[in-house]
């Protein structure tokens, strides 16, 4: 029952992780194919996660606590001027 989100997910292999060991999981990433690759995925693998496009820096409407957020190394990135 523990909610994790998995930030700059790419195409999903550390929130499929999360979701094997019992994880509800949502992933975002900015990268429509990453996202697109990340469903595919997780229908070949029958997992449940939610996925999503979206830019980390702007999660206003995720509405949702999490037990756990992982940076799926996307944050050290970031530059901002």
């Amino acid at each position: 029952g523990k909610r994790a989100l998995d930030l700059g997910c790419g195409s999903g292999t550390t929130a499929f992780m999360l979701a094997e060991l019992g994880f509800d999981v949502s992933g975002i990433d900015i990268s429509e194919t990453a996202i697109g690759m990340a469903c595919e995925l997780a229908k070949v693998q029958n997992l449940n996660v939610r996925f999503q496009v979206g830019d980390v820096l702007n999660l206003t409407d995720l509405n949702t606590k999490y037990d756990l957020i992982y940076d799926s190394p996307c944050l050290h990135c970031i530059v901002l001027d």
